[in-house]
Protein backbone atom coordinates (compact mmCIF):
# COMPACT_ATOMS: atom_id res chain seq x y z
CA UNK A 1 0.00 0.00 0.00
CA UNK A 2 2.78 2.27 1.13
CA UNK A 3 4.53 1.95 -2.45
CA UNK A 4 1.83 4.20 -4.10
CA UNK A 5 2.98 7.18 -1.99
CA UNK A 6 6.46 6.82 -1.72
CA UNK A 7 7.34 9.96 -3.75
CA UNK A 8 5.65 11.94 -1.61
CA UNK A 9 6.91 10.57 1.60
CA UNK A 10 10.28 9.29 1.12
CA UNK A 11 12.57 12.17 0.25
CA UNK A 12 11.30 14.58 2.77
CA UNK A 13 11.61 11.98 5.13
CA UNK A 14 15.12 11.39 4.20
CA UNK A 15 15.28 15.47 4.55
CA UNK A 16 14.31 15.34 8.15
CA UNK A 17 16.74 12.98 9.28
CA UNK A 18 19.35 15.58 9.82
CA UNK A 19 16.78 18.62 10.75
CA UNK A 20 17.86 21.04 12.76
CA UNK A 21 14.92 20.32 15.46
CA UNK A 22 15.14 17.61 17.54
CA UNK A 23 11.40 16.84 17.55
CA UNK A 24 11.73 16.85 13.70
CA UNK A 25 14.36 13.96 13.57
CA UNK A 26 12.96 11.84 16.00
CA UNK A 27 9.75 11.75 14.13
CA UNK A 28 12.02 11.25 10.96
CA UNK A 29 14.42 8.63 12.34
CA UNK A 30 11.03 6.86 13.95
CA UNK A 31 9.65 6.50 10.08
CA UNK A 32 13.24 4.74 9.30
CA UNK A 33 12.62 2.30 11.82
CA UNK A 34 9.56 2.02 10.70
CA UNK A 35 10.14 1.25 7.52
CA UNK A 36 12.82 -1.13 7.54
CA UNK A 37 10.78 -3.43 9.66
CA UNK A 38 8.18 -3.61 7.46
CA UNK A 39 8.45 -1.84 4.54
CA UNK A 40 10.37 -5.18 3.23
CA UNK A 41 12.50 -5.38 0.13
CA UNK A 42 11.21 -2.51 -2.19
CA UNK A 43 12.83 -0.58 0.90
CA UNK A 44 15.87 -1.82 0.91
CA UNK A 45 17.63 1.01 -1.02
CA UNK A 46 15.83 3.73 0.96
CA UNK A 47 17.25 1.83 3.88
CA UNK A 48 20.89 1.93 2.73
CA UNK A 49 20.69 5.66 1.76
CA UNK A 50 19.29 6.27 5.29
CA UNK A 51 21.84 4.48 7.24
CA UNK A 52 23.80 6.88 6.24
CA UNK A 53 22.07 10.04 7.10
CA UNK A 54 21.70 8.36 10.10
CA UNK A 55 25.20 7.82 11.55
CA UNK A 56 25.90 11.47 10.80
CA UNK A 57 23.12 12.18 13.28
CA UNK A 58 24.76 10.08 15.57
CA UNK A 59 28.02 10.76 15.44
CA UNK A 60 28.04 14.39 15.15
CA UNK A 61 29.06 16.53 18.44
CA UNK A 62 26.69 16.44 20.80
CA UNK A 63 24.46 14.01 19.96
CA UNK A 64 23.61 13.08 23.20
CA UNK A 65 23.18 16.28 24.65
CA UNK A 66 19.56 16.55 26.65
CA UNK A 67 18.07 17.80 23.91
CA UNK A 68 19.10 15.55 21.12
CA UNK A 69 19.69 12.48 23.07
CA UNK A 70 16.00 11.22 22.30
CA UNK A 71 16.15 11.80 18.64
CA UNK A 72 20.28 10.16 18.71
CA UNK A 73 18.54 6.95 20.68
CA UNK A 74 15.93 6.62 17.99
CA UNK A 75 18.72 6.81 15.53
CA UNK A 76 20.26 4.03 16.97
CA UNK A 77 17.17 1.96 17.08
CA UNK A 78 16.93 2.70 13.44
CA UNK A 79 20.18 1.14 12.31
CA UNK A 80 19.02 -1.53 14.08
CA UNK A 81 15.95 -2.34 12.13
CA UNK A 82 17.51 -1.77 9.41
CA UNK A 83 20.64 -4.34 10.55
CA UNK A 84 18.16 -6.38 11.58
CA UNK A 85 15.55 -6.32 8.46
CA UNK A 86 16.02 -5.04 6.27
CA UNK A 87 19.96 -4.95 5.49
CA UNK A 88 20.08 -6.33 1.86
CA UNK A 89 21.44 -3.33 -0.09
CA UNK A 90 23.87 -2.29 2.67
CA UNK A 91 27.76 -3.10 1.43
CA UNK A 92 29.68 -2.76 4.53
CA UNK A 93 27.27 -4.19 7.48
CA UNK A 94 30.15 -5.29 10.10
CA UNK A 95 31.78 -2.32 9.67
CA UNK A 96 28.19 -0.59 10.74
CA UNK A 97 27.81 -3.48 13.48
CA UNK A 98 31.17 -1.96 14.84
CA UNK A 99 30.16 1.87 14.91
CA UNK A 100 26.51 0.53 16.25
CA UNK A 101 28.12 -0.88 19.19
CA UNK A 102 30.72 1.97 19.44
CA UNK A 103 26.99 3.51 20.59
CA UNK A 104 26.00 1.50 22.99
CA UNK A 105 24.32 1.57 25.46
CA UNK A 106 20.56 3.26 25.09
CA UNK A 107 18.96 4.26 28.04
CA UNK A 108 16.22 6.77 27.38
CA UNK A 109 13.67 5.12 25.44
CA UNK A 110 11.96 2.26 26.67
CA UNK A 111 10.21 1.17 23.76
CA UNK A 112 13.07 1.29 21.30
CA UNK A 113 15.53 0.06 23.66
CA UNK A 114 13.95 -3.79 23.14
CA UNK A 115 14.59 -3.76 19.70
CA UNK A 116 18.30 -2.11 20.57
CA UNK A 117 19.24 -4.65 23.23
CA UNK A 118 17.12 -7.43 21.45
CA UNK A 119 19.26 -7.44 18.32
CA UNK A 120 22.86 -7.47 20.58
CA UNK A 121 21.43 -10.27 22.61
CA UNK A 122 20.95 -11.90 18.62
CA UNK A 123 24.63 -10.86 17.79
CA UNK A 124 26.30 -12.52 20.87
CA UNK A 125 23.99 -15.76 20.67
CA UNK A 126 25.02 -16.17 17.16
CA UNK A 127 29.04 -15.48 17.81
CA UNK A 128 29.05 -12.44 15.89
CA UNK A 129 32.91 -11.64 15.82
CA UNK A 130 32.45 -7.64 15.48
CA UNK A 131 30.36 -7.60 18.74
CA UNK A 132 32.48 -10.29 20.74
CA UNK A 133 35.80 -8.84 19.58
CA UNK A 134 38.74 -11.37 19.29
CA UNK A 135 39.08 -13.74 21.87
CA UNK A 136 35.50 -12.16 23.16
CA UNK A 137 37.50 -9.52 24.24
CA UNK A 138 34.39 -7.39 24.20
CA UNK A 139 32.96 -9.34 26.93
CA UNK A 140 33.53 -7.10 29.64
CA UNK A 141 31.63 -3.84 27.73
CA UNK A 142 28.69 -6.29 27.08
CA UNK A 143 28.05 -6.62 30.59
CA UNK A 144 28.69 -3.33 31.09
CA UNK A 145 26.12 -2.58 28.75
CA UNK A 146 23.87 -5.10 30.26
CA UNK A 147 24.35 -3.70 33.73
CA UNK A 148 23.93 -0.04 32.70
CA UNK A 149 20.58 -0.87 30.54
CA UNK A 150 19.14 -2.07 34.07
CA UNK A 151 20.75 0.44 36.01
CA UNK A 152 19.11 3.23 34.34
CA UNK A 153 15.86 0.89 33.97
CA UNK A 154 15.99 0.92 30.36
CA UNK A 155 15.32 -2.60 30.29
CA UNK A 156 12.55 -3.99 32.51
CA UNK A 157 12.76 -7.55 34.21
CA UNK A 158 10.78 -9.74 33.17
CA UNK A 159 10.45 -8.88 29.90
CA UNK A 160 11.89 -11.50 26.64
CA UNK A 161 15.06 -9.65 26.62
CA UNK A 162 16.19 -8.97 29.44
CA UNK A 163 15.78 -12.45 30.22
CA UNK A 164 18.26 -13.21 27.23
CA UNK A 165 20.62 -10.17 28.60
CA UNK A 166 20.40 -12.15 32.10
CA UNK A 167 21.11 -15.67 30.53
CA UNK A 168 24.07 -14.33 28.30
CA UNK A 169 25.54 -12.83 31.64
CA UNK A 170 25.05 -16.17 33.72
CA UNK A 171 26.83 -17.90 30.42
CA UNK A 172 29.96 -15.29 31.08
CA UNK A 173 29.42 -16.18 34.69
CA UNK A 174 30.48 -20.17 34.41
CA UNK A 175 33.98 -19.24 33.30
CA UNK A 176 34.68 -17.58 36.64
CA UNK A 177 38.28 -15.62 35.48
CA UNK A 178 36.43 -13.89 32.40
CA UNK A 179 33.53 -12.76 34.49
CA UNK A 180 35.34 -11.45 37.29
CA UNK A 181 37.03 -9.36 34.68
CA UNK A 182 33.62 -8.45 33.73
CA UNK A 183 32.33 -7.34 37.20
CA UNK A 184 35.78 -5.77 38.16
CA UNK A 185 35.23 -2.66 35.71
CA UNK A 186 31.91 -2.31 36.32
CA UNK A 187 30.43 0.46 38.86
CA UNK A 188 29.06 -0.25 42.18
CA UNK A 189 25.85 1.11 40.92
CA UNK A 190 26.25 -1.28 37.80
CA UNK A 191 26.70 -4.49 40.10
CA UNK A 192 23.89 -3.33 42.38
CA UNK A 193 21.11 -3.18 39.76
CA UNK A 194 22.79 -6.35 38.12
CA UNK A 195 22.26 -8.28 41.07
CA UNK A 196 18.84 -6.59 41.77
CA UNK A 197 18.13 -7.86 38.39
CA UNK A 198 19.16 -11.72 39.18
CA UNK A 199 16.89 -11.70 42.42
CA UNK A 200 13.78 -9.80 40.42
CA UNK A 201 14.00 -12.01 37.66
CA UNK A 202 14.39 -15.07 40.07
CA UNK A 203 10.56 -13.81 42.15
CA UNK A 204 8.99 -14.05 38.81
CA UNK A 205 6.91 -17.06 38.80
CA UNK A 206 7.27 -19.70 35.92
CA UNK A 207 4.31 -19.98 34.06
CA UNK A 208 2.70 -23.01 34.17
Amino acid sequence: MSAQYQAYFLQPMLEYIKDKQPEVRQAAVYGCGVLAQFGGDQYSMTCAQAIQLLIEVIMVPGSREPENVNPTENAISAVTKILKYNNKALTNPDEIIALWFSWLPVVEDDDEAIHVYGYLCDLIQANHPVVLGENNSNLPRIVSIFAEAFYREAMSVGHAESTRMLAIVKQIEASPDIFQACINQLTAEQKAALEEAYRAAAAIPIAQ
